[in-house]
């Protein structure tokens, strides 16, 4: 297993290679299979037809198609492009259209629109309805999140975004990932209005195991 601070260093030099090397070598353990629950449980009743989520850091989750079903505009961004073009490919969706990186697809309530772009460059997306973040806030180390990630957040949502949020954390080293820990305290210092919905605590696994961290906490935040 390569050292964590090389890992963490990588990441940080060149983002776009070091996801581009995990989707090329398999390691993409963070893709989940099935909707995820917390998601679904969330946008379950609400009648989000016609509102923009955006879902940032989307690899080809599935998560964009439930949203899409339900008559939601979702609005991926995805730095590699094969899990994009999988996505479109290993669901079937027809009649989908690509210019300048920008994958676009029209579903009979909703649409997807998946920009393989660095998410960190994006100015404007359009009035934002709802940010939907999964996995994107953990798959980055603190430095990254600081300096790149929060700021960009900030430029694409507004003061109306509603958010649904899960983060992770545990009692181990802050700097191990991805996926990383992230405290109480950063979380609701950058959205000063979100509130911790719900506090899951779960064995840890595979290397997590091996880096002496035995329980994780999945925390669910919405504003």
């Amino acid at each position: 297993m390569p050292d964590q601070k090389d890992i963490t260093k990588n990441q940080r030099e060149d983002n776009t290679g070091f996801w581009q090397e995990g989707w090329d070598k398999g390691f993409t353990g963070f893709h989940q299979s099935e909707f995820n629950p917390a998601m679904e449980n969330y946008f379950n009743d609400k009648d989000i037809s016609g509102k923009n989520i955006l879902v940032p850091l989307c690899g080809k989750s599935l998560d964009m198609l439930y949203l899409a079903n339900k008559g939601a505009n979702v609005i991926g961004v995805e730095v590699v492009k094969e899990p994009v073009e999988d996505f479109f490919r290993e669901n079937e969706i027809p009649n989908m259209t690509q210019e300048d990186g920008i994958y676009s697809c029209q579903l009979d309530k909703g649409s997807i629109t998946i920009y393989n772009k660095d998410f960190f460059a994006l100015e404007n997306l359009g009035n934002i309805d709802y940010l939907y973040d999964r996995a994107s806030n953990i798959a980055l180390p603190p430095s990254m999140r600081k300096e790149k990630y929060y700021p960009t957040i900030k430029r694409l949502i507004n003061n109306e975004t509603k958010i649904l949020l899960l983060t992770m954390d545990h009692n181990g080293p802050q700097d191990f990932g991805p996926p990383f820990a992230i405290k109480k305290s950063e979380t609701t210092e950058i959205y000063p209005d979100i509130n911790l919905d719900r506090e899951l605590s779960i064995k840890a696994m595979d290397r997590f195991q091996e880096a002496g961290i035995k329980k994780i906490k999945r925390l669910i935040w919405t504003n």
